[in-house]
């Protein structure tokens, strides 16, 4: 596969986990919005969903599910008291 089919693979999927977040923080009260009025926590939620992006694309050749890494990964962000 060549670097730029990679690439695009895990910008496809860090799009598809930032609307799986924005349907999330509406639904539940407990998952921290991806954008907030402090610009550098959105920097870090960009670098993160890009993370999680590269991390579920290799995930996938072995069968795994995006709602099913979303809801793993989201739930790490809850607080503690949420989880």
């Amino acid at each position: 596969m060549s670097g730029n089919t990679q690439k695009e693979k895990v910008y496809r999927t860090a799009m598809r986990i930032c609307r799986m977040w924005g349907v999330a923080e509406t639904l539940d009260s407990g998952i921290p919005p991806y954008e907030t009025p402090i610009a550098t926590q959105s920097a870090e939620n960009e670098k993160l969903v890009l993370q999680w992006a590269e991390e579920y694309v290799q995930l996938r050749e072995n069968g795994e599910e995006l709602w099913r890494f979303f809801e793993k990964k989201i739930k790490n962000l809850r607080k503690p008291e949420q989880k």
